[in-house]
């Protein structure tokens, strides 16, 4: 089941531009530093860089190029600090009992700690379930509370988005996570398929990535029903599952217009995985209509889906790998009419656990399903679920010894520092100051034509940006709120540049290096180097004229108003102010701390660039984090710009890398070396799709 990801052999040599003491950078210069130690590799790269022009498209290219490509346009972002100046990411926290043994100790995308298949060191007989009474010996259930019970035992009317709790446990997933051999990512595996899917008539691009508007699923062989003991199963004929029960099902979801709250809706009519012919079947269920619709089956295991949109294999199991697309069992639908999924007696059981009882507490107990395929993997007896819609009488039920698992709130860390059960949940949000670098009225009304904020010059100098990256020690944020996980980088560990990968990007040989030239094992503190980059940035704007001897120069901070981020300010000021001045030139740097409303400092400053310095933040895509990388552009065209007076449309990052041809077998018949220089923009593009360049840049 555990297969070890082998990466496509690609060595790639990224040339990053960096900052040091005694030279000072502009956007228009780059420097080359290598990444290998081995000389007959770097040599197969040409010496000479090269601009590129044509269309390119490199959104399904291998692996280790799109993460060669992030990693170069992560560093121009730190060596510019064209993003900002990252400061942290806002993370979460959760606690397991000291019962609960988790197969791995860190946090991972997607598959969090793994806690479906950790082990319980204690039995429930020593333990209070949550009758308040002791558990039965020989069992091992996990406990757990969710603040509303199951809308509904059928998926497809479901109500909430938390109902997938449950549903992973009693419903089994086409496709699923699971960790990889070497424990740093995931993978992912057929549960209720055997294999990948399988393309027909497929088109190939140039990295060899399969893409098809149909695709056709073959369900695993000797996949059973189950049913709860209870249930009278005399009139059902059939507990096979089969590539009939998943076409029968969708069948039977579209005829009666079912997802009507949350749900998986979007892949009737309107998602990138839409289906041929759903729209007139829905509005008119006729056999008819029904065969022209997309889905059809093949024989006893095999069935296909046609798309309306090229779908590539990634996009298909991804679309697939969640229990909204998990069969119902319809001759029971069919047999019961509305009586169907109306308890836990009256609904078929494919997943790992089935519904044992539901109190009228909503107390939800789940056992294990022997029918499984993989029953093997999972060690837990069994699930309890408690409906508790309170946090602190959650905390109570905890602290009473009645649950293994409580998502804190912030507020609680304290009392729960020292648990050994403590975990920490990483954000997807990287806090960063932002920055307005116009440096000069002209500038600031070429992009604000309406403005008249007075830009402070000396945040257009790349040297004092600089300056301000290294003059803030990032592990006293923690002290000023433990949600404040010091952050050095602009991606943080929850982000994937390739989610078939499904190793995050930090983990990554490239996500690794980024942090060589930054002081990675300060997290980017290094006061002595901040104040020789101020002392450089303010030699350079007193010779300009921009500054005198003597001056005192005001710059605001805005933050948001609240406790922990006025503390926050302080401490940026106090950090600031102690690198920033010049006994020799009686040159100072004062900042000013400033409270907003949240509202008022995105909308009010940051997008109207009425501001020096503030505090913000925007998450990206979890799975594709190259989709990210548009916040960072100069233009906007994310709608979410907050750094001004960068340049990122310039090609100036220059990176190595390969691409190769293949045979019809998949193949690599030919390898090419690439030297090349590219802009941010350009970057950010062709990440995501095909787009045009010329000398290494965007076309107009």
């Amino acid at each position: 089941m555990f297969r070890k990801i082998l990466l496509t052999f690609c060595i790639v040599f990224l040339s990053f531009i960096f900052f040091s003491c005694d030279k000072k950078t502009t956007a228009n210069t780059f420097y080359t530093t290598t990444a290998f130690d081995d000389p007959l590799t770097t040599d197969l790269f040409p010496e000479e860089i090269t601009y590129p022009s044509g269309e390119y498209d490199y959104r399904y290219q291998t692996s280790d190029l799109r993460h060669a490509f992030i990693a170069a346009a992560e560093t121009y972002l730190l060596d510019t600090m064209y993003g900002g100046v990252p400061l942290f990411s806002s993370n979460d926290f959760v606690v397991y009992s000291d019962r609960v043994d988790l197969p791995i100790d860190y946090y991972l995308p997607v598959i969090g700690y793994y806690d479906q298949f950790g082990s319980i060191n204690t039995s429930d007989e020593d333990v209070l379930m949550s009758d308040g009474n002791l558990g039965n010996p020989g069992e091992f259930t996990f406990r757990k509370t969710l603040k509303e019970g199951l809308s509904s035992y059928n998926q497809y009317l479901t109500e909430n988005f938390v109902d997938e709790e449950y549903y992973k446990l009693f419903l089994d997933n086409p496709y699923g996570y699971y960790l990889n051999e070497d424990k740093n990512g995931y993978e992912f595996e057929g549960l209720m398929f055997d294999g990948n899917p399988m393309g027909i008539g497929s088109t190939y691009d140039l990295s060899n990535q399969e893409a098809s508007y149909i695709w056709q699923f073959k369900v695993k062989e000797g996949l059973n029903w189950y049913y709860h003991p209870n249930t009278d199963i005399s009139e059902i004929e059939d507990s096979n599952i089969t590539a009939n029960d998943f076409v029968s099902t969708y069948k039977t979801v579209l005829k009666n217009n079912w997802y009507p709250g949350y749900s998986n809706y979007s892949w009737l009519t309107a998602s990138y995985a839409s289906i041929k012919g759903i729209e007139d079947y829905i509005n008119d269920p006729t056999e008819e209509n029904w065969s022209k619709v997309g889905i059809k089956l093949i024989d006893e295991y095999n069935f296909e889906i046609e798309f309306n949109n090229n779908l590539t294999m990634l996009d298909v199991m991804n679309f697939m790998a969640t229990p909204l697309m998990s069969p119902i069992h319809v001759e029971m639908y069919e047999l019961l009419g509305e009586s169907f999924a109306t308890s836990n007696l009256t609904i078929a059981y494919s997943g790992p656990y089935y519904i044992d009882s539901v109190d009228e507490n909503l107390t939800m107990h789940l056992k294990k399903n022997p029918l499984y395929h993989s029953t093997e993997l999972y060690n837990y007896t069994g699930y309890e679920f408690s409906v508790i819609s309170e946090y602190e009488a959650q905390k109570a039920a905890f602290l009473e010894g009645r649950l293994d698992y409580l998502e804190l709130e912030y507020e609680s860390f304290e009392e729960f520092r020292q648990y050994s059960g403590l975990r920490e949940i990483t954000g997807l949000n990287p806090f960063r100051i932002m920055i307005n670098g116009f440096g000069n009225v002209s500038n600031q009304q070429n992009y604000f034509v309406d403005s008249t904020y007075e830009p402070e010059p000396f945040l257009a100098n790349e040297d004092f940006r600089q300056a301000m990256y290294f003059a803030i020690d990032r592990s006293e944020m923690e002290t000023i709120n433990i949600s404040y996980n010091p952050m050095m980088y602009h991606f943080t560990d929850s982000y994937l540049v390739d989610s078939t990968f499904g190793v995050p990007y930090r983990r990554t040989e490239f996500g690794l290096k980024v942090g060589n030239l930054f002081y990675s094992d300060t997290l980017g503190y290094n006061k002595a180097y901040a104040k020789s980059l101020f002392e450089q940035a303010l030699e350079t704007l007193l010779a300009d004229g921009v500054y005198n001897h003597g001056d005192t120069v005001e710059i605001d901070l805005f933050v948001f108003d609240s406790d922990s981020q006025e503390a926050l300010g302080n401490f940026i000021k106090e950090s600031f102010e102690e690198v920033f001045y010049s006994e020799a030139n009686d040159f100072r740097v004062e900042i000013n701390v400033e409270q907003k409303d949240y509202l008022s400092l995105y909308y009010d400053c940051i997008f109207k660039g009425d501001f020096d310095l503030a505090l913000g933040a925007i998450s990206g895509s979890m799975l594709n984090m190259a989709s990210y990388l548009s916040v960072f552009c100069q233009d906007n065209r994310s709608g979410f710009t907050m750094n001004y007076g960068i340049d990122t449309s310039t090609a100036n990052i220059a990176v190595k890398y390969m691409t190769y041809d293949y045979d019809d077998s998949g193949i690599i018949i030919n390898t090419y070396y690439h030297h090349e220089m590219w802009s941010f923009d350009a970057i950010a593009s062709v990440l995501n799709g095909k787009v045009e360049i010329i000398n290494g840049e965007e076309a107009d």
